[in-house]
């Protein structure tokens, strides 16, 4: 298991917006990454029944929406901000290509991410979207 904090990027006006989601990996680290989103007023747990059984195949990351369990509260613009942030993450992890699942607004970023980044996915469930 790694957890790692978000990093923080200047706006204009001097205000400052996470540039990484904060997020959560478990898994073997030559396993194809899996991306669980969560839905709105959840967090990266709602998923824990599932990781034990995903991570005997996938490398598992979960996240926190901003303002949700530990992460801090830099609220995001709209759906299209928390997918970029997604990708950002993925980026400085070093993923070009992952499995996504994600509840609710978290599925509302999963099609964002299969309109604008459709070559990094390499599967998509909607779960309640």
């Amino acid at each position: 298991m790694r957890l790692a904090a978000p990093g923080v990027r200047r706006q204009p006006g001097g205000r400052t917006a996470p540039l990484e989601l904060q997020h959560r990996v478990d898994g073997p680290d030559d396993a194809p990454l899996l991306v669980l989103a969560p839905t709105l007023g959840a967090t990266w747990h709602m998923w824990d029944r599932q990781v034990p059984e995903l991570t005997r195949t996938w490398r598992v990351l979960r996240f926190d929406l901003p303002g949700q369990g530990g992460a801090p509260p830099h609220p995001a613009t709209s759906v299209a901000d928390l997918a970029e942030r997604l990708l950002t993450t993925l980026d400085s992890l070093g993923e070009t290509r992952f499995g996504y699942a994600g509840c609710g607004l978290g599925g509302a970023v999963g099609l964002q991410l299969a309109l604008t980044a459709p070559h990094r996915l390499t599967a998509l469930a909607l779960v309640s979207t």
